[in-house]
């Protein structure tokens, strides 16, 4: 089985760009991606969540890498962005803390921090 090395570098909460509505919160994660210790690229993913949704416990859906299609461990990476996602947004997290109460939506936060994860 193939092994995966994802570096997290930055992050945009919640644009309207990216189709973000009254409904949906979609944010982007960029990183850098290795497979079998060889070097991919730079790549993107959208994170998807109902408005309103709880950032530490809620559903998170974790789209496909956008510019690669090669073999994946799609469940591996979604494990890793949804945690990379919650380091950053949640209440331990360097997001604004008021973002934690469900009635205020702060838009189009950028977030710039490394994080590598393996899986």
């Amino acid at each position: 089985m193939a092994r995966y090395r994802v570096t997290f570098h930055q992050l945009r909460q919640d644009p309207f760009d990216y189709g973000s509505n009254d409904k949906y919160m979609v944010s982007r994660v960029f990183f850098s991606l290795e497979k079998d210790g060889k070097g991919l690229g730079d790549f993107s993913a959208d994170l998807k969540q109902a408005v309103g949704t709880d950032d530490e416990r809620g559903a998170i859906e974790v789209g496909p890498v956008r510019g690669y299609d090669g073999p994946f461990n799609q469940e591996g990476f979604s494990i890793a962005a949804k945690k990379y996602f919650r380091d950053l947004i949640g209440s331990k997290g360097a997001g604004i803390k008021a973002m934690a109460r469900r009635h205020i939506r702060v838009r189009d936060n950028f977030f710039s921090k490394d994080s590598e994860f393996s899986f």
